[in-house]
């Protein structure tokens, strides 16, 4: 079956989403929005797992992600508007749909502030740049003596086989830099990274300062928060 929106080629997953003369066009778009060089990445783009991990940055990662999974669907959803209304594809319209998509699923996840989605029709990474350093400095004014980030990176490879890291930074109150870590990890899943780099990083604290001090620690780990929530001292 000829696909419904370029009427030339056949119609599959692949096509409707990548390959697409409409869809190439909308990326097109995407990509200059975020400012990339096209020849750099397009060619990556078909490759989810290379796409989504992009960024070294963790929070330009995450919602880079939820900008690629809101042009996936919004693409979808074209197509089937034109296949069971009739509607017309509009490159521009399209484009527009995503933003406002990919904004309101990152501001429901507290990846940007309301305060800055002003830019975010023309300079999204800044957007990300400017929420991350407010929320994390109302994180160092704080009651509490130690900020405490743990992070863990798991990734499956050929053959059965993982690579694994975990890290982790303790601030002081006012947002000074006290120790850091980082390393592999022989962790075989991606919880189990999170969970062995929040732990080296309890005993780090427990180590150089003692028990009796107040922190507060950070993790972008919802599963390991809710583990957390469940063990009693």
């Amino acid at each position: 079956m000829k696909c419904d929106v370029c009427m030339v080629f056949l119609e599959d997953l692949k096509h409707i989403l990548w390959e697409c003369t409409f869809a190439i066009q909308v990326w097109r778009k995407i990509l200059d929005w975020w400012g990339f060089q096209q020849r750099q990445i397009f060619q990556c783009l078909n490759d989810t797992w290379v796409a989504i991990n992009w960024f070294k940055v963790l929070d330009l990662n995450q919602v880079w992600e939820i900008v690629l999974i809101a042009t996936m669907w919004t693409l979808w959803l074209s197509r089937n508007n034109r296949i069971f209304s009739g509607s017309k594809v509009n490159v521009g319209e399209t484009v527009k749909l995503i933003k406002l998509r990919s904004q309101e699923w990152a501001l429901a996840r507290n990846l940007i502030l309301e305060d800055a989605v002003i830019w975010w029709e023309s300079n999204p990474i800044g957007v990300i740049t400017r929420s991350q350093a407010v929320l994390e400095e109302k994180l160092l004014k704080c009651d509490y003596e130690l900020i405490c980030f743990s992070d863990g990176a798991w990734k499956e490879g050929n053959r059965g086989t993982f690579r694994s890291g975990i890290g982790g930074v303790i601030k002081s109150r006012e947002g000074s830099t006290k120790l850091y870590f980082s390393g592999p990890s022989a962790a075989t899943s991606a919880f189990e990274a999170e969970f062995r780099a929040f732990e080296e990083l309890m005993l780090l604290v427990k180590k150089v300062y003692g028990k009796d001090l107040s922190i507060m620690c950070y993790t972008d780990c919802l599963n390991l928060v809710h583990t957390l929530k469940t063990v009693k001292e």
